[in-house]
């Protein structure tokens, strides 16, 4: 192998490893940032507003909820029980309000807790709950 041909791989091996670093990068600050483990967080209420469904994908439900007067919205991905529900059962959702876990210092960092509706009246905190409330 010549000199020329050893420049032109030592450049495409660098230029991969650049790219792979800044994806890793990338990936990192992404996911990193926009997980709700271990961080603080609080709870407040959230209802169901919308399904989103389609051939090629699981359904999801589209949410909202309100902290400090502002509202924010999310898509929740279906769990595999109500996966291959039809769309005629999972309408029954629409309009439902479940508790909705939600970073502290960024709500935009949320997920619904499908799996903790809300049971009775309860007047939110504007602020949120620091825990989630019992029966």
């Amino acid at each position: 192998m010549n000199t020329k041909n050893k420049k032109v791989y030592f450049k495409y091996f660098f230029i991969i490893v650049v790219w792979g670093f800044l994806a890793t990068l990338l990936v990192l600050g992404l996911f990193g940032n926009y997980t709700i483990e271990n961080k603080p967080v609080k709870y407040a209420m959230g209802q169901v507003t919308h399904i989103r469904s389609g051939t090629k994908y699981r359904p999801k439900f589209e949410y909202e909820f309100y902290v400090n007067n502002n509202m924010y919205s999310n898509i929740y991905d279906i769990n595999y029980e109500l996966e291959n529900v039809g769309n005629d059962s999972l309408s029954k959702y629409i309009g439902k309000i479940f508790f909705v876990k939600f970073n502290e210092e960024n709500p935009k960092i949320n997920r619904l807790m499908l799996e903790h509706p809300v049971w009775k009246n309860l007047e939110q905190p504007p602020e949120g709950w620091d825990e989630l409330p019992n029966e």
